[in-house]
């Protein structure tokens, strides 16, 4: 009697443990998306050292970045493994101090899971041009100069569009100063009529280059 007891026991046991293995094999393998890539300096010509990747994403029909994660890079190299959602599109932000912030966007549509989707960009260091405007005796309000920003960075914190700009006289000197990229030379236009020159100046990374013009 106690052997029959035993055995139906054992056969109720053995039927959860298979219930049980049955439902982990039915269980479904999480759907994630994969970003990696790398970030070249362009300032030092080396992949970057150091600085930070955050990622964000943003729902359908909303403007909000919403915080996935954040890593801090080592090699040069990041990766993001994130569950799969319906987000419109994922944001991209790297972070270094005296370094420009780089804001990339990747959409939902470009991403399938089970595959890395690659994403390698460039960052550059931070420059100071100066541009430094001074009229010089004899004083004349009427008079002006003006210089043609032809190259450097032009989207950023700082940052100038390359496009002409013209100051006035009246004895006060003014500047104009832009952030730039690190270790590169900026061209320009200096505009004094009735003189056109094209001049250049090297920017060193982390410093303030200056430029005089005297009208």
């Amino acid at each position: 009697m106690i052997t029959k007891k035993l055995n139906k026991f054992s056969r109720g046991f053995v039927l959860i443990l298979l219930a049980g293995f049955a439902f982990d094999s039915c269980k479904k393998e999480p759907l994630e998306f994969v970003i990696e890539g790398e970030i070249f300096d362009k300032s030092f010509g080396q992949l970057v050292d150091g600085g930070k990747v955050k990622l964000y994403k943003v729902l359908a029909a909303t403007t909000q970045e919403v915080f996935i994660s954040d890593q801090n890079i080592v090699d040069g190299k990041y990766k993001f493994v994130f569950d799969r959602d319906r987000s419109e599109k994922y944001v991209i932000r790297f972070e270094k101090e005296f370094y420009f912030e780089e804001v990339l966007t990747v959409f939902f549509s470009q991403l399938q899971v089970g595959e890395t989707y690659t994403v390698n960009f460039n960052a550059e260091a931070i420059a100071m041009m100066n541009w430094v405007f001074t009229d010089v005796a004899p004083v004349n309000s009427n008079g002006s100069a003006s210089i043609q920003k032809l190259n450097g960075r032009s989207t950023g914190a700082g940052a100038c569009p390359n496009q002409e700009y013209e100051y006035f006289g009246g004895g006060v000197s003014d500047t104009l100063r832009c952030a730039v990229g690190g270790n590169q030379y900026i061209r320009f236009y200096v505009i004094d009529i009735p003189e056109f020159v094209l001049d250049s100046l090297y920017c060193s990374a982390f410093e303030d280059s200056f430029y005089q013009i005297n009208f």
